[in-house]
C-alpha cells in the first residue's frame, strides 16, 4: 500500500451524494445519476413493515398521510398494529361523510335562499308568480308574502323554500283552522270563546296558523282574532288560485309589491284576507267553475310532512261548515290528529259531534253519512268539543 507523503493532509471521505462527471449532461436534457442511498436501521424497516400490516400497501391506501399516523393514544409496543389503522380509518371516513352532508346542506340552502322561487312552476308549466301584498285596506305598513304554484309541487321541496326563502322558524305545534266558508256571525259570546280559545293556544307556544286564507268565514274569523290580540305568529292562507279576486294583479310577478285592491265574495271567488301574512295560492290549471276544495290535497301534504318528518304536533279546529269541510275532518281524523269542534257553531261541527256521540245524522247530511261512520269509526274516544256550557 502506498503511504501518503509525511506531513501531509489524510484524504477526503467520499461525499456520498457527489455527482458523476456527467453534470453537464444534466442540463442538456440526459437522466440524471442516480444518487447513493444511506443503508436503513433495523428500527426504522421494522416501523415501516408494522405500518404497512396496519393499513396496506401505498398502492390500496391511496394519498392520505392521516391514515399513516397511528392513533396518538395508541403505542406499536402496548396494542396490536391492525387496530390503529382500523381506527383510523374509520374516523377518516367518518369526516369525509360528514364533509359531505354539510357542503350539500350547504348547497341546498344557498339555492333556496338565493333562487327559491324559481325552483318552482305553475300548472301550465310556466314560471311561479312571488313577491309580496300591499291590502288597499290594511292600516298598517305590513305586506304579505306569496306564491303561486302548481298543485303538483313537491312538498319536500316546498317546506325547504319556505324555511330558507320566507325563513319560517319550524314551529312548536300547527293550529289547522276550517269550517264555514261564507261569512257568517257568532252570538257575542260564542266570540268571546272562539277568540279566547285560538289566541290562548297560540300565545302558549311558537304557534302556525293555517286557514283558507279568504276574506270570508271562519279564515277571516281566525285572522281577525289573533291580529286584533296582537298576536304576531305566522298565519299562512293555503288558497285556490282559481277562486281569487282579482288575481290578474298577481299575474307575472316576479319579485317586487302588487297593490291588492279590496273587494267583496263573489260567486266566482272571494278575496285574500288583509290579515295573513303569508299566502300559498294553489292552481290546479282550472278557474271556471272555481276550483272549491282543489287545495284540501296540498294542505293535507303540507301539514303532514311537518307533522310526520318534522316532529310538529298539530291540532284541527272546526268551526260551523258544511259538506265540504267533512272531507279535512275526515283526512284528519285518518291519521289520528286531534280535532277540536266548536260544537254550538252548527254545520259540520255539530253534524259531527251529533254522529259520534249518538249517531244520529242531521237535517242536510244525509248523504254525507258514510263519512260521518269513518270519522266515528276512526275516533276511538269522542271528539272535542266546545260549546258556551261547557
Amino acid at each position: 500500500m502506498i503511504q501518503p507523503p509525511v506531513g501531509s493532509a489524510p484524504p477526503r471521505p467520499p461525499v456520498l451524494t457527489a455527482r458523476s462527471s456527467s453534470t453537464n449532461a444534466c442540463m442538456h436534457g440526459a437522466s440524471r445519476p442516480a444518487q447513493l442511498q444511506l443503508p436503513e436501521s433495523p428500527r426504522v424497516k421494522r416501523a415501516t413493515t408494522l405500518r404497512k400490516d396496519c393499513v396496506g400497501t401505498p398502492a390500496s391506501r391511496g394519498t392520505s398521510s392521516s391514515i399513516m399516523t397511528p392513533h396518538p393514544t395508541s403505542s406499536w409496543r402496548t396494542a396490536p398494529c391492525w387496530q390503529d389503522g382500523e381506527q383510523a380509518r374509520e374516523q377518516h371516513f367518518r369526516s369525509a361523510g360528514a364533509s359531505v352532508i354539510q357542503r350539500a346542506y350547504r348547497r341546498m340552502k344557498f339555492v333556496y335562499a338565493t333562487f327559491g322561487p324559481m325552483v318552482f312552476c305553475r300548472k301550465e308549466g310556466g314560471p311561479a308568480d312571488f313577491g309580496k301584498l300591499a291590502f288597499a285596506d290594511r292600516s298598517s305598513l305590513d305586506v304579505a308574502n306569496f306564491i303561486t304554484i302548481s298543485d303538483t309541487t313537491s312538498i319536500e321541496h316546498f317546506t325547504n323554500f319556505t324555511s330558507f326563502y320566507w325563513k319560517l322558524i319550524r314551529p312548536e305545534v300547527i293550529i289547522s283552522v276550517t269550517g264555514g266558508a261564507r261569512n257568517f256571525e257568532l252570538s257575542p259570546r260564542l266570540q268571546r270563546m272562539f277568540d279566547r280559545g285560538l289566541v290562548d293556544a297560540a300565545r302558549a307556544s311558537k304557534a302556525w296558523v293555517i286557514t283558507g286564507g279568504t276574506d270570508t268565514g271562519v279564515m277571516k274569523l281566525a285572522a281577525n282574532a289573533l291580529r286584533s290580540h296582537g298576536v304576531d305568529h305566522p298565519i299562512i292562507g293555503i288558497v285556490p288560485y282559481g277562486c281569487v279576486n282579482n288575481k290578474e294583479v298577481l299575474e307575472g310577478l316576479k319579485g317586487g309589491t302588487a297593490y291588492y285592491p279590496a273587494s267583496s265574495p263573489t260567486s266566482k271567488g272571494a278575496p285574500l284576507n288583509a290579515r295573513h301574512t303569508y299566502f300559498i295560492l294553489v292552481d290546479n290549471g282550472i278557474s271556471s267553475p272555481p276550483p272549491w276544495g282543489s287545495e284540501i290535497a296540498f294542505r293535507a301534504q303540507f301539514e303532514s310532512e311537518y307533522r310526520e318528518r318534522k316532529r310538529v304536533p298539530s291540532v284541527l279546529l272546526v268551526v260551523q261548515g258544511g259538506p265540504g269541510t267533512l272531507g279535512t275532518i275526515l283526512t284528519t281524523a285518518r291519521v289520528e290528529t286531534p280535532i277540536v269542534i266548536l260544537v254550538e257553531s252548527g254545520g259540520a261541527a255539530r253534524a259531527v259531534y251529533s254522529y259520534v256521540q249518538n249517531g244520529a245524522v242531521p237535517d242536510g247530511f244525509e248523504t254525507w253519512e258514510d263519512s260521518l261512520r269513518e270519522i266515528a269509526s276512526c275516533t276511538q274516544t269522542p271528539t272535542a268539543s266546545c260549546s258556551p256550557s261547557s
